[in-house]
């Protein structure tokens, strides 16, 4: 839990100095992200507590309210998420070769059903601003929803 508060800590850090309002990818995203959850562990909830480590501090803080600002932040963290996501899939592929071809249809469908859910929070939003943000969101959510789960199943295997 320390580490994981630690982890956190420096979130808050990085967002609150001026290079980081200035510039939103100016923040390692990916280092953030996977501090937090190398310090979480194979545990679910701290694992969930990772969701949104290096964005929302960032948007919550002076200027980072922007739509621009909260798409690429949001982007960014979903990227993050994603390779943590794309590190699990290959290491259970690898444990397990049996169960490969059905780790990867349930990727596919995972994408399928990830598009169609995001597209869908895009349409409540209409053609307004708030559709990116929406989308960017959705997407780091589920995306973020799915490495987790991929990392809890591999933690369970051990």
């Amino acid at each position: 839990m320390r580490q994981l508060f630690f982890a956190f800590a420096l979130c808050v850090i990085a967002c609150l100095t001026p290079s980081a309002s200035a510039d939103p990818l100016e923040i390692n995203y990916a280092e953030h992200v996977i501090a937090c959850v190398s310090a979480a562990g194979g545990d679910e909830g701290a694992l969930n507590a990772c969701q949104g480590a290096a964005s929302q501090p960032c948007m919550d803080a002076p200027s980072g309210e922007s739509t621009i600002g909260m798409v690429m932040r949001l982007g960014a963290e979903g990227e993050a998420w994603g390779s943590l996501m794309a590190a699990a899939q290959s290491r259970l592929a690898t444990a397990r070769p049996d169960t490969t071809e059905a780790l990867l249809s349930a990727q596919e469908q995972w994408r399928e059903y990830g598009d169609a859910e995001c597209n869908y929070r895009v349409a409540r939003w209409g053609e307004g601003s708030g559709a990116q943000v929406a989308y960017a969101g959705c997407w780091a959510n589920l995306t973020a929803d799915r490495a987790i789960a991929l990392i809890v199943i591999e933690k369970l295997g051990d």
